[in-house]
Formats: structure tokens, sequence, C-alpha cells
């Protein structure tokens, strides 16, 4: 059987998921470290490289802000991985501007572009948008899938389990 399963990623702020990581952190008295450890092992298992006790938490709208801009210029997924390599093997401070301009640059995007961009508020519409899609979908956390348009899934996957997932909405796609 052949079915055809799309696969598109949103973008929403991640914010609200740091904050409640640290919620938890406070209330129990330990780091989350686990989440961080459990990322990082199947990141490992993927061929990546994250090294999640040097991720700095920010707010994200104007990253999401910035990958929109990189989808408009057909750059979406080089924009994409350059901004979640800096974040989760480098320890780039995303909030900081020069940064965002620095590895917008990159992944190939005009600096003056991404300046101006950093400057407005062009696809902010779009990121909350994204973010309120997410909110429907149940996604409360990063990062958040969605297979087929059912209810969202919060937290890192494995290799396995995103493939088996997969493979069942294939399966209801073709019937």
């Amino acid at each position: 059987m052949n079915a055809t399963v799309r696969v598109s990623r949103h973008e929403g702020d991640a914010e609200a998921a740091v904050r409640e990581e640290l919620r938890v952190e406070q209330r129990v008295g330990e780091p989350a470290l686990p989440c961080h450890e459990e990322a990082t092992e199947l990141a490992s298992e993927a061929g990546l490289e994250y090294r999640l006790e040097n991720a700095v938490p920010v707010n994200t709208f104007d990253v999401h802000r910035l990958i929109h801009f990189g989808e408009h210029r057909s750059l979406g997924e080089p924009v994409r991985e350059r901004l979640l390599r800096g974040y989760t093997a480098e320890g780039a401070h995303l909030g900081d501007r020069r940064t965002l301009v620095r590895l917008g640059g990159e992944a190939g995007l005009d600096a003056a572009e991404v300046e101006a961009l950093l400057d407005g508020d062009e696809f902010g519409d779009a990121v909350r948008a994204d973010e309120r899609r997410a909110v429907r979908l149940g996604i409360t956390g990063v990062p958040g899938f969605s297979f087929d348009g059912r209810p969202g899934v919060s937290g890192a996957l494995s290799v396995a389990d995103i493939a088996g997932r997969l493979r069942r909405a294939a399966a209801s796609a073709g019937t």
C-alpha cells in the first residue's frame, strides 16, 4: 500500500515550555536534567550532537520570526537547522540580536535583511498563528509533534516512535 503523509513543521514560542520546566525544577528542587539527558541520548541515536547543559533559555519569538523569514526566502530548513544547532550544540544565545543576525547569515540570509526583520514585526502574526495551532492540537512543550492532524505529543520522541507514528498516519491516510 502506498499512502502520502504530509509532514510539516510549525514554529511557536518555546518560552512557555522553558518556564514550565523551570517551575518543575523549583517544585522538585532539582534541575530538570533528566529531560535534557534523554533528549541528548535520542539526538545521539539520530546522529546529532546536543549539549543542552549549555543551552540558554530565551523568549524565542524572534527566532521563529526569523525561521518564517527564511521560509519566505526559500531557506527555511537551512535557517531552522542553523538555529537549532546553535542552540542545542553550541550554546548560542538566541535572544541576542547579533547572534540571530550571524546565524541567519550563516544559513544564507542577507544580514541587513535579518536586521531589518528584527527591527520590525514582520511574521509576528504567523508565529502567533503557529502558537494557536499548537494549542488546538494539545501541544504544550518542545519539541511538539502532531501526526495526520491528530492531537499532538510534546517532548522528545525516539526515531522508532516517530517512524511508528508516521506508519500509522500513512496507514490511516490510505484507508
